[in-house]
């Protein structure tokens, strides 16, 4: 029965100039999927103080691929614990490395626990790790730190 049913779209299409379909395919199996993303995993340690180095708490630190806004790649934002220190855990953003990666700490509760300048790290100011090697389209997964010591704004802003 299975058989005749091919047979008779088979002919049906055949007709209708389709004569390169092969329906049993079709209907028996899944279609590939060809296209694939580049993505890179990382997670993200860090810690802000001080210039003193004394923890500076509810800093905010947000992880972002920069010049890279598309959907999938969300920022990704955490506040430091009362002794500084934030982790983002594991985190996939759609690239070919973690070249465009960007770390930003930024003072978000103002006077609170003190007024601080905003640092701004790239790639190349980040420590970086490699946890698992690349395989096709999955370039790596990373454990990316960064401790970053901030300086007080000044009373004229």
């Amino acid at each position: 029965m299975k058989n005749g049913k091919y047979k008779f779209f088979g002919a049906l299409l055949s007709l209708l100039g389709f004569s390169s379909c092969n329906l049993g395919r079709i209907i028996d199996s899944p279609p590939a999927v060809e296209y694939g993303a580049p993505s890179v995993v990382y997670n993200f340690s860090g810690r802000a103080q001080t210039k003193t180095g004394d923890p500076i708490p509810g800093i905010r630190v947000v992880v972002a691929p920069y010049g890279n806004d598309y959907a999938m790649n969300r920022r990704d934002t955490a506040y430091t614990d009362a002794e500084g220190r934030v982790a983002i855990p594991s985190r996939n953003i759609t690239a070919f490395s973690l070249d465009p990666i960007e770390v930003r700490f930024e003072d978000a509760d103002g006077a609170e626990n003190g007024s601080f300048e905003t640092v701004q790290l790239k790639k190349k100011d980040l420590s970086i790790e490699e946890i698992r090697a690349a395989s096709g389209w999955f370039n790596g997964e990373f454990s990316v730190s960064a401790e970053v010591r901030m300086d007080e704004k000044s009373d004229a802003e």
